[in-house]
């Protein structure tokens, strides 16, 4: 991983000494090198925990080039790689020595193939490692491969063959926020051609989904949380059969609309779309 101190500042600014002063006493009081091995999400290497901390780390030096991060950020990095399988999607965590915890290990959730977009695009912007954005790269394909074809972000992936191996839920937010976040920010960068999955993706929360149903309700405003198999153990039997046959297996005939919604979807939501143009 390359290092550099050529990053500036957010507003595009050289930051000051105050600073610099800042970010080292922040570093220092937070134990940042301890991190990893002293919370137990570090400790059990998730894929998703791993990616905010790389985030933040990255974020940490593009605002001050002289942040203390590179050393962890390095380790971070090279940690959540090994998360990361050949299709290039990634699994929850490192696993464990046990069946079930090497199985759950490489079963990646839909947030567990966002968040590390993020955060390796942000670690190729504040250490100028090309590599990072090539894992990038490699993740982004494996979700635009297994998009579902009404614009579906699905929910489960194989991260050692990158075949989904449970569909449902479809989130709402997943469809108009995180996906939109990290495509976008991988063609902030690489100019990826992402609108086209984008808009498929916006188009699911409209009539355009199994329902044939509009998710957002003017009257309630809200946008309704999810399309969900309402059978649960239906879905657990395809999810195994799913896994062993190496592709989803799943019937539609059962699926509903979770009529929920939760207070961070908008938020998000304006965080991913806000100031685009599709």
């Amino acid at each position: 991983m390359k290092i550099s101190l050529a990053a500036v500042g957010s507003n595009g600014q050289q930051p000051c000494n105050d600073c610099s002063v800042r970010q080292f006493s922040l570093c220092a009081a937070l134990d940042l090198e301890g991190a990893l091995d002293r919370f137990r999400d570090g400790q059990q290497r998730k894929t998703m925990e791993l990616s905010w901390f790389l985030t933040g780390l990255a974020a940490a030096k593009l605002a001050c080039p002289e942040a203390p991060v590179a050393e962890v950020a390095a380790r971070t990095y090279r940690i959540l790689q090994r998360n990361q399988g050949n299709s290039g999607v990634f699994g929850h965590s490192a696993g464990s020595l046990s069946l079930s915890g090497r199985l759950r290990g490489r079963i990646g959730s839909f947030a567990d193939q966002v968040y590390p977009i993020c955060a390796l695009v942000r670690t190729h912007l504040a250490f100028e490692t090309e590599k990072a954005l090539d894992h990038a790269k490699a993740c982004g394909d494996g979700i635009l491969r297994s998009q579902g074809p009404l614009g579906q972000w699905w929910w489960h992936y194989d991260s050692v063959s990158g075949a989904v191996v449970e569909q449902y839920p479809v989130y709402s937010v997943h469809q108009d926020a995180m996906a939109p976040m990290a495509l976008f920010a991988l063609d902030e960068v690489c100019a990826y051609d992402v609108n086209d999955a984008v808009l498929r993706g916006l188009r699911w929360i409209t009539d355009a989904n199994e329902m044939i149903r509009d998710l957002r309700d003017p009257s309630d405003k809200v946008i309704w949380r999810s399309v969900y198999h309402r059978y649960r153990y239906r879905r657990l039997l395809r999810k195994g059969i799913g896994f062993f046959r190496g592709k989803s297996d799943e019937r539609t005939d059962d699926l509903a609309i979770n009529f929920e919604d939760r207070p961070y979807h908008f938020g998000w939501l304006l965080y991913a779309i806000s100031g685009r143009h599709l």
